[in-house]
């Protein structure tokens, strides 16, 4: 039970740490795709509620918050999302307009740092390999053995087959060598057999 349990846990945090994961680099493709354009950056959150942790740095407040969900960038000059990331402490109005391919851009680089962590997760997959289940590996283990003993038996049997059709081509010589003139017994004259 108490390995059930743990086993559980075990994976719920493995679901977190590769969700928040995901996450973190989809909202990281949108913040450095918003600071190569030039477009003013407010926040880069990650996790959301109050916040454990914020520090101001070169005019962007990064923070840690205490809810282990998501994350966020706060770009005032693309759509308000003051319900997720609180009320802008700068005025839009003010913040210089962006063209549509900047936002076109800056929307792309998310789902784009998303796809090539993908691309980096199959890439570790490819190099080291899937995990295996210990059902999994036990079956494929006795179907190889299997197969193995397979093919040893058909060599075998191939080579006993080789083997008989060899001496099956031997024996018509062989009994003609040695029974195909028959022992002929003749009489010497002291009347001893002798055979020719």
């Amino acid at each position: 039970m108490l390995l059930h349990v743990i086993r559980a846990t075990f994976i719920i945090l493995e679901v977190l740490i590769l969700f928040n994961l995901m996450i973190v680099v989809h909202e990281l493709g949108h913040f450095l795709a918003a600071r190569w354009r030039g477009l003013y950056v407010e926040k880069f959150g990650i996790w959301f509620g109050k916040p454990l942790w914020k520090k101001t740095i070169n005019g962007v407040q990064y923070s840690l918050g205490s809810l282990p969900f998501g994350g966020f960038v706060a770009l005032p000059q693309l759509a308000p999302m003051d319900i997720i990331e609180g009320k802008a402490d700068v005025d839009r109005a003010r913040l210089p307009k962006i063209s549509a391919l900047d936002k076109i851009i800056v929307a792309f680089a998310g789902p784009l740092f998303s796809f090539l962590l993908a691309v980096a997760f199959a890439f570790v997959v490819w190099v080291v390999g899937r995990p295996v289940s210990e059902a999994e590996m036990t079956t494929g283990k006795a179907r190889r053995e299997v197969e193995d003993l397979t093919r040893q038996k058909d060599a075998v049997t191939a080579q006993l087959g080789q083997m008989l059709s060899g001496l099956a081509g031997i024996m018509p010589s062989v009994a003609q060598a040695s029974g195909g003139s028959d022992k002929k017994a003749t009489k010497s004259g002291d009347g001893d057999k002798v055979s020719s």
